[in-house]
């Protein structure tokens, strides 16, 4: 019996109306947290009039609104006796949420994926053309990595550490685009030569630290998760543990954001997203349905930032 099997049985163990309730609820968690936390994202931008560090204000009152209201659900949850089918049903529900939360808490807290780097604004890198993926490895190009990639990490990098980082990067962009793209092909089209710096970047500083090898996060089970970070940017797109692919991203957004020195607003985002997913990933421990309907409640509302008393 395999695990959707277990959720179907339970299911036909439970009252109708209970059933109706969670079934009305608890797939909707996950889609309805990932469009939240882009509906804050964007009203911010526009309550900032897209100014950086009112943007970054906004974004700071919002996940401190957002980090009490979650809180308030997790103190009113109830540690009530439940039938056990309702309770292993409710917990098969939510698994998909605190795995995601539970996986992105433990591997963002790694050192090379949001790493203090210097605020740095490399002359040209935003009007640099597009390049292909094989121009990545090219001598000018490589040349710029290895200068660049001495001032971000304050430590000797050589040619061939660049040129290695290059193979690397080459996985970290397949997986990057078919994430902010959404289309398989985007990896043949020209790619912004800031997004190429950012992978690259990051490549290298995987290459560096050997809990990117060896790493293995036990969040309710392995499953079919990958072994390690590096694992997961070389193997191909794994649409069943997307939090490796975020991952992923939001580590090639914060390279790409150094390099641009607009540091300071991507923590801000990361910092707010962390908050809410897991704020939503400890109420779906506790096992209770009332406070995840209260949580979707409020996740399907438009944020305002006049509520966040930015």
């Amino acid at each position: 019996m395999d695990f959707h099997d277990v959720q179907v049985y339970l299911s036909l163990q439970l009252p109708l109306e209970m059933l109706a309730r969670i079934e009305k609820c608890l797939p909707s968690l996950m889609p309805a947290m990932v469009e939240f936390i882009a509906s804050v994202e964007t009203e911010a931008y526009i309550a900032s009039y897209a100014h950086q560090d009112a943007r970054i204000q906004f974004l700071q009152s919002a996940a401190h609104y957002y980090n009490q209201k979650l809180g308030e659900l997790l103190e009113q949850s109830r540690p009530t006796c439940r039938p056990l089918d309702e309770a292993l049903y409710i917990h098969a529900k939510t698994l998909e949420v605190r795995h995601y939360a539970g996986f992105k808490t433990v591997l963002s807290s790694l050192e090379f994926q949001r790493p203090d780097l210097p605020r740095l604004d490399v002359v040209g890198i935003r009007e640099a053309r597009a390049q292909l993926l094989d121009e990545i490895d090219y001598g000018n190009t490589v040349e710029s990595f290895r200068n660049i990639a001495e001032a971000f990490f304050d430590r000797p990098v050589n040619n061939a550490q660049v040129k290695n980082a290059t193979q690397l990067a080459r996985h970290v962009l397949k997986h990057y685009l078919w994430i902010t793209e959404g289309v398989p092909f985007a990896i043949r089209l020209p790619i912004p030569f800031v997004k190429m710096f950012a992978a690259v970047m990051y490549a290298l500083q995987l290459g560096n630290n050997p809990a990117a090898h060896n790493h293995i996060p036990h969040i309710f089970g392995l499953g079919q998760a990958p072994k390690s970070i590096v694992t997961a940017i070389e193997g191909e797109v794994n649409e069943r543990h997307e939090e490796f692919e975020h991952i992923i991203v939001d580590a090639v957004d914060w390279y790409r954001a150094a390099l641009l020195n607009s540091l300071p607003l991507q923590r801000a985002i990361l910092e707010m997203r962390d908050v809410i997913e897991q704020g939503v990933g400890r109420l779906c421990e506790v096992n209770d349905l009332d406070v995840m309907e209260k949580a979707l409640a409020m996740m399907v509302r438009a944020p305002t930032a006049k509520e966040w008393g930015a």
